[in-house]
């Protein structure tokens, strides 16, 4: 009986350290997995589950902000994965650390192949045309190619305002998604009066005309 009871703990013991093994194994896989490997953004199942919670903190730190979901859509994708994969691998990453570094983009994450979403919080006295123009100039920008040389990548993005009555972000992301590919249909060329006319502003248009260059430095800049 002496020796049975050291041996029963023993076996506890070994049992129990398995278990906190293969718990940790499981835990560092979901953390895997939670990420995108080339954007090291939130994969797309990860930023909707995530995204109420996300609202409610940036609510308390962005007071009398406007709370929306922006879409970034690559623009010409299939140019940068000509003849192999490494180019448009390069792009997804350098737009991945433009919006993780974004001073307006949070809860950030990749939702398709070439498109990105995060959440942000508008100054109520901007155009969502305004806003959209200078997120696209801060998303998109030069980035190295791996065989050498230098591209100018450009993105379409689309955004869909949230309020305490709004749409649910999912039903957002939808939304935004749609403005994108709109906005990315419409490409090359200006922006035309249509392409803006399914964008209201949030406040009267005595104030809409306001660039945020004119208040403040760009909040869209990383």
């Amino acid at each position: 009986m002496g020796n049975a009871v050291p041996a029963m703990l023993c076996a506890l013991v070994i049992g129990l350290g398995a278990v906190v093994a293969g718990q940790t194994v499981v835990i560092r896989r979901l953390m895997i997995y939670r990420r995108d490997g080339l954007s090291d953004l939130l994969v797309r199942r990860a930023w909707e589950r995530g995204a109420r919670s996300a609202l409610k903190r940036g609510a308390k730190r962005h007071p009398g902000m406007i709370p929306a979901v922006i879409v970034a859509d690559i623009d010409n994708m299939r140019a940068y994965n000509a003849g192999s994969y490494e180019g448009g691998d390069a792009v997804i990453r350098a737009t991945g650390l433009r919006m993780r570094r974004s001073r307006v983009c949070h809860h950030g994450g990749r939702v398709g192949g070439d498109e990105f979403a995060a959440l942000a919080w508008l100054d109520p006295v901007i155009r969502l045309d305004v806003a959209r123009d200078e997120l696209e100039a801060a998303i998109g920008g030069p980035v190295e190619m791996p065989t050498g040389g230098q591209v100018t990548v450009t993105v379409s993005v689309g955004i869909a305002v949230l309020g305490p009555d709004g749409r649910a972000p999912v039903n957002a992301l939808a939304c935004a998604g749609r403005r994108a590919l709109r906005r990315k249909g419409k490409k090359p060329g200006p922006a035309t009066a249509d392409a803006t006319a399914e964008l209201p502003t949030i406040h009267p248009s005595g104030t809409s005309g306001a660039s945020i260059g004119q208040h403040r430095r760009p909040a869209y800049a990383a």
